[in-house]
């Protein structure tokens, strides 16, 4: 009789576990990204993302990416660097489209989410990672701010998924000699995996639209739009939970609670510079820091923090 309780009681201990534990094992595994399904494209996979690039109109369909806290906080700053993918097959985009038009060369996934090395920054001005992207809405409009939001979040949860990329109309205008099709919109999906908190946008390419708010909707609803199948790695019953809720006022208080400050003196930014010294902007928007009467040049979370 003993042996049949003790039995019964482990089967009962390792049962629940296997209801209540729901988050996937593969969220523990570093530089693991989220693979979305539903369209065709190469898929092209790196340390820093991954995405599926769009042959016919020269930009990605999705990018996908993981990004930690700790990948904010080294100093390295914009490369600036555009340029082709040498790992795209096929026709694709080239800086000369992209000359003379109204458009930025705006980023899926932003720069700023890639200061661990020199690399991983470099790599985020590939142009299979640019789309045009008209520039009041990539430098001060709704789309900017949401990557404010998203780049906050990372901040106070420790890591976000993230999978972004362009919405077209049924006839896209094009670009250039390699007829580049213009977004009439952006979307991003973003999800927690420690807290199974997810949200979508999808922000119009447009010059009028100013905030997000009013774009924020469910992961599912991103899906219905732009055909893709988001965070499929996750057991059923956990995916459609987490994707069937939009909860954009706890994404804001996460944003809010950014902050640095506690262990700000102790960040080193480069060179022995840290966030406890004086800093300044200048008239062109460049960070410098001063330490002994001597400035350096810097960049990351501590003038994010400060500064703007």
């Amino acid at each position: 009789m003993k042996v049949i309780i003790l039995s019964l009681s482990l089967f009962l201990i390792t049962s629940c576990s296997i209801f209540t534990n729901t988050k996937p094992e593969f969220f523990s595994f570093p530089n693991v990204v989220s693979i979305p399904i539903g369209k065709t494209g190469q898929v092209v996979k790196r340390k820093q993302f991954t995405l599926q690039y769009n042959n016919n109109c020269k930009v990605s369909n999705w990018v996908s990416y993981r990004v930690l806290r700790s990948n904010l906080l080294n100093n390295i700053g914009r490369t600036g660097d555009f340029r082709k993918d040498n790992k795209i097959l096929g026709e694709q985009a080239s800086l000369s489209d992209y000359k003379n038009s109204r458009y930025d060369r705006g980023h899926l996934a932003r720069a700023n989410l890639f200061t661990e090395n020199y690399e991983s920054m470099s790599t985020s001005f590939l142009l299979s990672n640019i789309i045009p992207q008209l520039k009041s809405n990539n430098r001060y409009g709704a789309w900017k701010k949401l990557e404010k939001l998203e780049f906050e979040n990372i901040q106070t949860r420790g890591e976000l998924l993230i999978v972004s990329g362009p919405v077209f109309s049924l006839n896209p205008k094009r670009l250039g000699g390699n007829k580049v099709c213009v977004p009439k919109s952006l979307f991003k999906v973003m999800l927690d995996p420690n807290k199974g908190d997810a949200i979508g946008f999808i922000i119009p390419n447009d010059y009028e639209v100013k905030s997000y708010d009013s774009f924020s909707m469910s992961v599912n609803e991103v899906e219905k739009v732009v055909g893709l199948d988001f965070f499929s790695e996750l057991h059923d019953e956990f995916e459609e939970t987490i994707e069937s809720e939009s909860k954009l006022l706890s994404w804001v208080k996460e944003a809010s609670k950014s902050n640095f400050s506690i262990n700000s003196k102790d960040l080193i930014l480069s060179d022995g510079y840290n966030c406890g010294h004086s800093m300044y902007l200048t008239k062109s928007n460049r960070c410098y820091a001063t330490k002994a009467g001597l400035k350096k040049r810097v960049k990351g979370v501590c003038c994010d923090k400060y500064l703007h």
